[in-house]
């Protein structure tokens, strides 16, 4: 049963949390000006959260607040409002991948452990940012990885028996990433073909399954009892892929190939005296506290599938 919500409600539910938001504004470095959500925490984690291409939801609020009381810090950027974007479909594809980079840059100079988060067809846009970050950085391990939730990474969505076909980036990416798939939705038929994408460049994949959400399930508008139950576990589910990635040290030093190009090998940088060198291969166990890892249901992929045992009814334990 779908539980229409009212503007008003969603406004209301919003402004429960603003007194913990912070409104902001990131200069970039060719002066465009970005207006953010800032939710404070004095915790040693920051998460970048991209919008949708859909825009922003006042839905946010609860999960960005979530994550502050667990000492993660929130920044929510207005990327429609920055470029005047009309929110639509397709409406981020011509946002400059650089731009999210400075994005990143002017965020990571906090000291923090920086996490991306986005969702749909930003995922591109994330991807494509934190490659660049990779190209123009020798130091990479502030970033720690993305988090994706139902990533869109076709040149088009793929109709019944169709083929898929990806965008370049796909198999252009090497950075750690755990893809939050909703069950209730076309992509979950075809996501073991993404995850076999993603791993041609290199990336470590974690994949959790949601159970009974659709996409978007955490910023509808109107939503299912079991949608809304999953955003407000949303919050510590986010956490947990965050002790994940962290196992990784951070993106790989060196970015993965574009298709049909080589690049060239970069000279290894020597850790700071007395740092401990990252330890990329220590991943923490996957069935560690609520977790039981599962194996893939796609054959040729080493991607780990992992899912909550404490998570929505329904979820599927080993």
């Amino acid at each position: 049963m779908i539980r229409t919500i009212l503007p008003a409600l969603l406004l209301c539910l919003a402004s429960t949390f603003a007194s913990a938001a912070e409104d902001q504004s990131l200069t970039l470095p060719n002066g465009d000006e970005v207006p953010a959500t800032r939710y404070p925490a004095e915790g040693k984690r920051l998460l970048l959260w991209l919008p949708s291409e859909f825009g922003l939801s006042p839905r946010q609020a609860a999960t960005a607040n979530g994550l502050a009381e667990q000492g993660i810090e929130v920044w929510i950027p207005d990327l429609h409002s920055a470029w005047f974007v009309p929110p639509g479909r397709y409406s981020l594809n011509d946002i400059d991948p650089a731009a999210i980079k400075s994005l990143i840059d002017t965020l990571a100079k906090q000291g923090k452990s920086v996490f991306i988060l986005s969702a749909g067809r930003t995922t591109t846009l994330a991807l494509r940012a934190l490659r660049r970050y990779q190209l123009d950085h020798r130091n990479t391990t502030p970033i720690r990885g993305l988090i994706s939730i139902g990533p869109r990474l076709f040149l088009h969505t793929p109709q019944g028996g169709e083929a898929a076909e990806f965008l370049p980036i796909a198999s252009a990416s090497n950075v750690p990433i755990y893809i939050l798939q909703p069950r209730n939705t076309g992509g979950f038929w075809r996501i073991g073909k993404v995850v076999q994408e993603l791993e041609r460049g290199g990336a470590p994949v974690f994949t959790q399954v949601l159970d009974g959400v659709r996409d978007g399930f955490n910023l509808r508008s109107e939503f299912t009892r079991q949608e809304l139950t999953t955003t407000r576990r949303l919050p510590g589910i986010l956490a947990h892929t965050m002790d994940l990635l962290d196992g990784y040290g951070g993106l790989p030093a060196q970015a993965a190939p574009w298709p049909g190009k080589t690049l060239p090998p970069r000279p290894a940088t020597p850790p700071p005296c007395c740092e401990a060198t990252p330890a990329r291969a220590r991943l923490p166990r996957c069935d560690s506290r609520s977790w039981t890892a599962v194996h893939s249901t796609w054959p040729h992929s080493k991607a780990r599938w992992c899912w909550s045992t404490s998570g929505p009814p329904g979820a599927r334990p080993a």
